[in-house]
């Protein structure tokens, strides 16, 4: 079974992961490029096409190793679809890509989606918008993410209308990650 753990920013997204995790399934960590991230948050502008793209590489490849293990259930830790419908639409609207750039971003979403496995569901962690505030300031994640959160829920809303997969929506808003490990155990 393949599961794309999906979500805003701070929406627990890497704990549902780790619980499943914990119930046999390997899990395809979101797991930043080190230099790219750096780079993306002391300058978002020149940093966030290279950041975009070494973050959908570093998904495939982790998906590409994996494959050669033979997994049946895999938890991917958000996807590429999301990288580019959400977060490369945002940081469009933003100013952070220019035109050029999505457009290369779309192109290779697309090129590597078409080798990876469509999901057979998708958990959407979807707490309320409060819950998100507190999770997500500016003391820890970069400005633009912050500030931005009203419109990522927004994109994040509109690409889970498109999802033709069975999707089940989780609003963790009163729920620590604690709980969700000990329902799972």
């Amino acid at each position: 079974m393949i599961v794309w753990v999906s979500g805003p920013t701070g929406g627990g997204k890497s704990s549902i992961a780790e619980a499943l995790w914990g119930l046999g399934y390997t899990v395809l960590a979101e797991d930043p490029p080190a230099g790219p991230f750096a780079r993306f948050r002391s300058g978002p502008a020149a940093g966030c096409a290279a950041f975009q793209e070494a973050m959908m590489r570093a998904r495939f490849d982790r998906w590409a190793a994996l494959r050669l293990a033979q997994r049946e259930a895999v938890i991917f830790d958000r996807s590429v679809d999301e990288d580019v419908e959400v977060f490369c639409a945002l940081y469009r609207e933003l100013g952070l890509l220019d035109a050029a750039q999505h457009r290369h971003l779309r192109a290779l979403a697309a090129s590597l989606q078409a080798a990876l496995p469509r999901p057979d569901l998708i958990v959407h962690m979807a707490p309320e918008r409060q819950a998100l505030a507190a999770r997500v300031t500016e003391a820890t994640h970069p400005w633009f993410v912050a500030q931005t959160l009203d419109r990522q829920l927004a994109l994040y809303a509109a690409w889970i209308a498109d999802r033709r997969e069975d999707v089940l929506r989780l609003d963790n808003s009163a729920c620590g990650p604690g709980a969700v490990r000990r329902l799972l155990a």
